[in-house]
């Protein structure tokens, strides 16, 4: 099993948990890195998933896509769901769809006083809005609902590089098309030294690329 949380040090929810996990007093057996039975008794057209704190992105992708479906998430498919959502979620689709925390709807999570608890609009409401962006600091998530979006299975992505002294001329740019580009293509710039996956007459040099992901017509 996977658990997600964010010490620095030796702290009293860390001392809480490994105590109740020691001892048996909490069965956490919905914390599992598999995104088998991601509908959880809904049907997928219902458009409603749980999915469990150890789950990858890949193995979110893969489950939803089979179905039409997916929920907006980050962009490396061995991150984890938990860090991310609980951080927020930046990703490929969210010009149209918004960060994962826009499509989460519930959270089951450990508080440090050894409940387990869910939370939502409905359930812990003020905790559900802190959690949604500041998770890590609140609790262990056990699990995770999130409503899904049509979309797929084809993806146009790609990425545009050049050398970063034309870093200003590339970003007049990039704002002037990116005002009204579609609400189907999410696309960002970034400033960075090139890795040997740009190729040899790239490598090790700053550069300026524009990257982005289309899924509409």
């Amino acid at each position: 099993p996977v658990i997600y949380g964010r010490t620095t040090g030796v702290s009293a929810l860390g001392l809480l948990v490994a105590l109740v996990l020691l001892t048996g007093g909490l069965h956490l057996d919905g914390l599992m890195d598999s995104c088998d039975g991601l509908f959880g008794g809904h049907t997928p057209e219902q458009r409603l998933a749980i999915v469990p704190a150890g789950a990858l992105l890949g193995d979110l992708d893969a489950a939803t896509q089979q179905h039409g479906l997916v929920c907006p998430n980050g962009a490396v498919s061995h991150t984890g769901v938990a860090g991310l959502t609980l951080g927020g979620g930046m990703g490929r689709m969210m010009r149209r769809f918004g960060l994962t925390i826009d499509s989460l709807t519930g959270v089951d999570i450990l508080t440090a006083d050894g409940r387990q608890i869910s939370v939502s609009h409905e359930e812990n409401p003020e905790l559900f809005w802190g959690m949604r962006g500041a998770g890590a600091n609140f609790g262990i998530a056990l699990s995770f609902r999130f409503r899904l979006h049509e979309a797929g299975p084809s993806v146009v992505a790609g990425a545009a590089v050049w050398p970063a002294d034309r870093a200003y001329e590339v970003a007049d740019t990039f704002r002037e098309w990116s005002v009204s580009a579609s609400d189907d293509l999410t696309a960002a710039l970034s400033l960075f030294v090139a890795g040997d996956a740009f190729g040899a007459d790239l490598a090790g040099r700053p550069i300026v690329a524009e990257m982005s992901a289309g899924h509409g017509d």
